[in-house]
């Protein structure tokens, strides 16, 4: 029979002849190998080795199955000849063929992979060692277990592919007595370790990631017995591991070592994490790579107890304040993570993970928002799978903290709206619910205790490019800044205002310059976003508290009067050159001719009075005598009450002042100061925001019921009128509001009138005309009131219908008339609070070529929109309301042209902005190196 094989291997048969010939030799060597003498049965011993040694492919294989038949009844006969020392020793070194002494008749396959060699030795000891084991052959069982045990490392060392390792590594565990002594523990531990960090698949398909699954769970094997048996070898490991995951080389290493973490004891994970984190000569460089190492780790079909080394690191790295890092794993890997809910296996540690990263990152919507493509499919896989008893729980746990995100980061319709349709099935949770979560898991809220934001180094304005569809640069939120940013872009996006702002002269160290520089920033950016430090700090109110939400309203009216103020300074010295920037065109970075704005022309006119100043005129009658009284006043925006309470409380303030809408009335600087006596008192963090207020929520009508800033991270105060007032909302039109403005009031009982002519107070009635209308209609809904019972200003939640087009009628020496408007801006309050919430803003691009385009500006987020998303908004998301409308006069452009601006840029902001340009270049290049 020996004859016969080695004729076989060595004939020109087809493989498949050779395969049915073998299999049927196989058989009757089952019967009749025990007849064979013994010489003979050498000889085919030594043929089934060489063959499987130095074979080809196929050759190997066979070889290897016929040796499992001929070894088990054999191996005890020859074993005096065959498993010598001196063989074994040559056998495992790789030199058998040296022993055999009829190899020179034999065919050797040359293999260029010392790997194969290794691979075909460690499977044919395996094979030895369990016939020896099954057979009691003690003899050579020992004579192997000593030269694998002094060999075993070597082979390790010389292993270039995770089967060769693997199948070393399943030798091992399976006879443990092939074991080095423990005191070289560390070394395998590290080999091993080493090897799971560098072996990759060879490719992508199902079977070759199965096997390679199924490898490195064998070397997973052998640490764990090292480790459960050698205690003294699990830190230095750990210290390795770490070592490796930290390492800044090109190529990550593989996640196949996240099988490992469920053979370290849970108790040492806080502790090791805690040291790393706080481990000074551990750079904040190492620890960002490590744990997106970690993260990585979620994806590994068998792992368990990944998640809660993630969980832990993002925890420690909290209480070290150490936020960017945060921010820079929690966006570079999200995506990954959410990804890894479409594995069955690893759902639930993923989700865990998935859900602290978001419900912790509340400062920005970008995680969120990262994975908003996702969630659909998610939820489609979820239902679909035969198991439907935990996927319920995973689905009812991604709605909620989908529910979760947008009540937090409100503002984005056009991105929430389809998700609405797909959580619609699933229940909603409560608004106390949401807001418990939040305040949990959190750690935003500790930024607030910082003395300067942590900057978003690695994404958004810093490193994003503006979007090419857009093609408009949004505003960085500084915290709770966003009452400015939409303010700012509403304005910027009025072309007149734009390029008045950039062509006229600006006073030194004035608002004017600082606005003049953002919107030069606006216009020629690369960067998705700019950061109006400087607007900010120079452009609010003095009342102001910085890091609390603002009235929008307000900031507008305050901003337009120190404009105009600084203008009309500027005129009174007559814009002395040494004082001022010089605005003739060789200071321009382009000289190209240009139809300037008719604003500067006139000199003892300012911007601010040329586009935003209008005039109205009040009437008195008195009833007693007759006398009338008429007054003039100049207003810059229309205030429409929404209920009769904020109406009277509107009128009398008009009464009161000389210019009503230019400064803020006192009633409103009084609440404002009390608003922020409240917040001083309150704690800044979620878990002290609103314990003690009284609530009624109903969760049946609205989907986001109230809102926070992107940087406010205390709740709004809910008491129970707002709830009633909510659901008894009313709707209006904004044309009615208009003519309820401008009807006939009578003053009479409380509100009676005092005559100048009769002396005495008497019944009256008032009227108010227009007299002259602005060029842009500025219209704010006095949607809040203050509630003296929480000390707050609550808000009016009542949807009012914005109409394309409007007239506003007018009266004046001709007589009367109207005045066509249409709807250039409008801002939205997301929330139900004045001291909370979250301002955005919808502005429209207007073109003498094209057809005009509506954007959506949201702080630093900038998108298409259209005017049907302004016209619906209030019903998809009810506490999402208009609050500042700007309507622009029909034939009102004096610059025409559709230049954006740009060649009004003076030169020395030009050149600021291309360096910056250059350097945000320059930043992008590098991180991508």
């Amino acid at each position: 029979m020996d004859d016969l094989v080695k004729g076989l291997f060595q004939s020109e048969h087809p493989e498949n002849t050779k395969r049915q010939i073998l299999k049927k030799l196989r058989i009757s060597t089952r019967t009749s190998i025990l007849k064979m003498p013994v010489e003979r049965l050498e000889n085919l011993v030594k043929i089934c080795i060489h063959y499987c040694l130095y074979g080809t492919e196929f050759e190997c294989n066979e070889a290897t199955l016929l040796g499992r038949d001929v070894f088990p009844q054999t191996l005890a006969i020859v074993q005096d000849k065959l498993l010598t020392s001196t063989a074994i020793g040559l056998l495992i070194e790789g030199n058998w063929s040296q022993f055999v002494l009829m190899n020179e008749e034999l065919p050797q396959f040359e293999y260029e992979d010392t790997s194969v060699s290794i691979y075909r030795r460690i499977v044919l000891i395996r094979m030895f060692l369990d016939i020896c084991e099954l057979k009691s052959i003690e003899p050579a069982k020992k004579t192997i277990q000593i030269h694998v045990k002094s060999e075993v490392i070597r082979l390790l060392y010389s292993s270039q592919d995770h089967q060769t390792f693997s199948e070393i590594c399943r030798l091992l565990t399976r006879h443990i007595d092939c074991i080095p002594p423990l005191s070289r523990g560390f070394a395998m531990c590290s080999l091993s370790i080493h090897a799971m960090s560098e072996f990759f698949p060879l490719d992508k398909e199902l079977n070759t990631i199965a096997n390679y699954v199924k490898d490195i769970r064998n070397i997973s094997f052998l640490i764990q017995y090292i480790w459960g048996n050698a205690e003294a070898t699990l830190l230095p490991s750990l210290k390795e591991i770490f070592k490796i995951i930290s390492s800044q080389k090109k190529q990550p290493p593989s996640n196949a070592l996240g099988c490992l973490v469920e053979y370290i004891p849970t108790k040492l994970v806080e502790s090791s994490i805690r040291q790393i984190v706080g481990d000074a000569t551990i750079s904040d460089v190492e620890m960002f790579i490590a744990l997106k190492c970690m993260v990585s780790w979620l994806a590994w079909p068998t792992q368990k107890k990944a998640d809660l080394w993630v969980l832990a690191f993002f925890q420690e790295l909290a209480k070290a304040s150490k936020f960017t890092l945060l921010i820079e794993v929690t966006m570079n890997t999200i995506k990954q993570v959410f990804g890894c809910l479409k594995i069955p296996s690893v759902r639930g540690s993923c989700l865990s993970v998935a859900i602290h990263m978001l419900m912790s990152f509340q400062h920005s919507p970008e995680p969120f928002h990262l994975i908003l493509p996702m969630i659909p499919q998610i939820i489609s896989q979820l239902q679909e799978e035969n198991n439907p008893e935990v996927n319920n729980i995973y689905r009812r746990q991604i709605c909620n903290v989908c529910h979760c995100m947008m009540y937090k980061h409100t503002g984005f319709p056009e991105l929430y709206g389809p998700l609405l349709n797909i959580l619609k099935p699933f229940p909603k949770p409560s608004v106390k619910e949401m807001q418990a979560a939040l305040q949990i898991s959190s750690w935003s809220s500790q930024m607030s205790q910082l003395t300067t934001t942590p900057k978003h180094t690695l994404y958004d304005y810093q490193l994003s490019k503006r979007s090419p569809d857009a093609n408009k640069a949004g505003l960085v939120n500084l915290g709770n800044t966003c009452y400015m940013n939409s303010i700012i872009q509403a304005l910027f996006m009025i072309k007149e205002f734009r390029i008045g702002i950039l062509e006229s002269p600006s006073p030194p160290n004035s608002v004017k310059q600082v606005l003049e520089s953002t919107f030069g920033f606006l216009i020629l950016t690369e960067r998705v976003a700019f950061e109006p430090n400087e607007l900010v700090e120079n452009s609010k109110p003095t009342w102001f508290t910085s890091g609390s939400q603002q009235d929008c309203s307000e900031y507008l009216k305050h901003l337009l009067d120190r404009l105009n103020e600084e203008e009309m300074q500027c005129n009174r010295n007559t814009c002395s050159t040494d004082d001022i920037q010089s605005d003739s065109s060789s200071d321009r970075h382009c000289t190209s001719t240009q139809i300037l704005p008719e604003i500067p022309q006139k000199k003892k006119t300012t911007i601010i009075q040329s586009l935003f100043h209008g005039k109205l005129k009040s009437n008195i009658r008195c009833d007693t005598c007759g006398f009338v009284s008429s007054r003039d006043e100049t207003f810059v925006d229309i205030a429409l009450p929404l209920n009769k309470a904020s109406e009277r409380g509107a009128l009398v303030a008009r009464n009161n002042t000389e210019l009503p809408i230019s400064k803020s009335p006192p009633e409103d600087k009084e609440i404002q100061r009390m608003s922020h006596e409240n917040d001083k008192e309150k704690d800044d963090t979620p878990s002290n925001s609103s314990s003690s207020n009284k609530e009624v929520v109903d969760n049946s009508k609205t989907f986001i019921d109230e809102a926070s800033d992107e940087q406010d991270v205390h709740m709004p105060v809910q008491v129970e009128e707002e709830e009633e007032e909510a659901e008894s909302r009313r709707s209006h039109n904004l044309t009615d509001l208009l003519h309820s403005y401008l009807e006939e009031e009578k003053l009479e009982g409380d509100n009676q009138y005092r005559c100048n002519q009769c002396k005495i107070l008497s019944n009256a009635v008032k009227t108010t005309v227009f007299v002259k209308l602005p060029r842009y209609l500025l219209v704010t809904l006095m949607r809040f009131t203050y509630n003296t019972r929480a000390q707050v200003r609550s808000k009016i939640l009542d949807n009012v219908d914005i109409p394309l087009e409007i007239e506003v009628p007018t009266h004046n020496a001709s007589g009367p008339s109207a005045r066509k408007y249409e709807i250039s801006a409008v801002v939205v309050h997301s929330g139900t609070s004045a001291e909370s919430g979250h301002y955005y803003c919808y502005a429209k691009q207007h073109s003498s070529q094209t057809e005009n385009i509506w954007f959506l500006f949201n702080d630093s987020h900038v998108s298409l929109s259209s005017f049907s998303s302004i016209k619906h908004l209030t019903n998809s998301f009810a506490k999402d309301t208009a609050y500042v409308l700007i309507y622009k006069a029909f034939g009102s452009d004096s610059v025409i042209t559709d230049n954006d601006g740009r060649d009004f840029i003076k030169r020395d902001l030009f050149q600021k902005i291309e360096q910056d340009n250059a350097n945000f270049v320059k930043v992008g290049l590098n991180f991508k190196c």
